[in-house]
């Protein structure tokens, strides 16, 4: 008995004729009907010559994501701390006020300061008198010194003069001994007379003698004069080149107690609005290094993010646009705040490298934008095409293959 036909592809049993009629209807039909068959064909081949073409020469974007990812302001916010430690006596610390340069922001009681400033001065002050007295005094000195060799130029010839006058009468009392020697020794002079002759030369020599000697004395009691100017003068010099140095020293002082003066008022560092401000009432006391404020100074917004060494080296470029999701408002409404790589670090900091990229039409994004909002950004590395892609893939899989162990591939 014939088992029934469940479906109409079914294979029946050779001896069947309904077996024979059917296969003779499906040839009767595509006899009837080959437009159909060749338009199924054609519709394969455009379709395999779309996804071909698709496969081979269309190109994907492939993206570098980081979750590390947030808005920075350029210049960074600065911190406003204080350099020495006091007690508060002014302060303008107002949260989201907008401060100028130079602005002060609060100010240290500096009287202790200010009284030791006026002590030192004072010791200065009275060093530089003592330096214009003792450069007086050296001028004056200086003088004298100068009258002291004049006087001794003039009485040193005063004296040549006398000394000439004196070896004159001497050697004119030496020639007359002489001739009266000779006269005597003829009989033609009393002995008498060429005993006083004798004298006369005698005592004009010693007188030529003390001469030489009262000059030379001279001399030394001038060098003497001179001498004691001269150490009078060293030793004034000296106490005005110490007094001078303890001057400096003042001076140094006093730049100091200027310097701490001048950071007992906290000024702003730079434009910009005061984005955290600390609670410091009239009479509190400031550690040294304690901040005050952070000051949000007048810039450019940009986007930092830290990616993966894999990610980022050798991927990563200047140059290279970026998409930004940021944070609390959906991409879907806002859509992405684009942007484009300006700096990658060059050294890998704990396990991440650093990169900065500058924003792009930010004016244009639906949302406020603010210093410190996190997000996400994606990077574009890379274009190829899905052939490539998929090489890419095998390679991979096959390089993981071979590097699993023997045991674990078996």
């Amino acid at each position: 008995m014939t088992r029934a036909c469940l479906f109409p592809f079914e294979i029946f049993d050779r001896g069947d004729p309904m077996s024979v009629l059917f296969t003779q209807t499906m040839r009767a039909m595509r006899a009837d009907h080959p437009k159909y068959l060749i338009t199924g064909k054609l519709l394969i081949l455009l379709v395999m010559a779309v996804w071909g073409y698709w496969f081979f020469a269309s190109s994907m974007v492939l993206y570098e994501t980081s979750a590390e990812c947030r808005l920075e302001l350029r210049p960074a916010p600065m911190r406003v701390e204080s350099e020495l430690s006091g007690t508060v006596v002014r302060h303008n610390l107002e949260l989201g006020r907008h401060v100028q340069r130079g602005e002060v922001l609060l100010v240290l009681d500096g009287r202790r300061l200010q009284l030791q400033r006026q002590t030192v001065a004072a010791e200065a002050q009275l060093l530089e008198t003592n330096v214009v007295a003792n450069r007086r005094r050296l001028d004056a000195l200086a003088e004298a010194l100068v009258h002291l060799r004049r006087v001794a130029r003039l009485k040193r010839v005063e004296n040549e003069a006398q000394v000439r006058g004196v070896e004159s009468t001497s050697r004119q009392a030496q020639r007359e001994q002489q001739a009266g020697q000779r006269l005597a020794a003829a009989g033609l002079l009393a002995d008498i007379d060429a005993a006083r002759l004798a004298g006369e030369e005698q005592r004009s020599r010693a007188l030529l003698e003390a001469e030489q000697v009262r000059l030379e004395r001279e001399g030394v009691d001038q060098n003497q004069a001179e001498a004691r100017l001269q150490a009078e003068v060293l030793e004034l010099e000296a106490e005005v080149a110490a007094f001078e140095a303890q001057i400096q020293v003042l001076q140094r002082r006093l730049a100091e107690y200027d310097f701490r003066l001048a950071r007992l008022q906290l000024t702003a560092p730079s434009d910009g609005v005061l984005a955290a401000v600390g609670q410091f009432p009239v009479g509190a006391f400031l550690d040294e290094g304690e901040t005050i404020a952070t000051l949000l100074p007048r810039g450019q917004l940009t986007a930092t993010a830290e990616f993966e060494p894999r990610q980022a080296l050798g991927r990563i470029g200047v140059g290279q646009s970026a998409r930004i999701k940021l944070d609390g408002f959906p991409w879907t409404q806002f859509g992405y705040l684009p942007a484009r790589v300006t700096a990658i670090a060059g050294e890998v900091r704990e396990a991440r490298v650093h990169v900065e990229m500058a924003l792009e039409d930010a004016a244009s994004y639906g949302a406020p934008l603010q210093h410190g909002q996190p997000g996400l950004v994606e990077i574009e590395v890379e274009r190829i095409s899905p052939a490539q892609l998929l090489w890419r893939m095998l390679g991979k899989v096959a390089l993981g293959e071979q590097k699993k162990p023997a045991g674990e591939r078996r």
